[in-house]
């Protein structure tokens, strides 16, 4: 894929619109907790862990899905990343987590010049 950015006042030419496929919260931990819920007490949020409600998922989907339409209709190129399953853990020595999600690439994607450089959260 070849990306190109080179203002942000041209007409939008193409976009990476997500999925909500296997969306969910990750891990709790101290990073998730600060970023996310820095206000909150440990108590009140220890029960978010975990998947989204497949009734969730189904209406982001489904609104993405409208999204990416209605983009398209404009002309615009709208590009779909592949179905990741967040559900799986990853690790280094000091600490193990699943992922989050993929329906806001914008969180996690940072386009600059020709290059995409990979922000991900905590």
């Amino acid at each position: 894929m070849t990306v190109k950015t080179n203002n942000d006042w041209d007409p939008l030419e193409e976009i990476i619109v997500g999925t909500a496929d296997y969306s969910m919260l990750p891990t709790l931990d101290k990073s998730t907790h600060s970023f996310c819920y820095a206000g909150d007490s440990w108590e009140d949020i220890k029960h978010l862990e975990g998947e989204h409600d497949q009734w969730i998922r189904d209406e982001a989907n489904e609104d993405l899905e409208l999204l990416s339409d209605t983009l398209k209709s404009l002309g615009i190129k709208v590009l779909r990343p592949d179905s990741v399953d967040h559900r799986k853990t990853f690790s280094t020595p000091e600490w193990t987590t699943t992922g989050w999600y993929t329906f806001c690439p914008r969180d996690l994607l940072l386009p600059l010049d020709n290059m995409i450089i990979e922000c991900p959260s905590p």
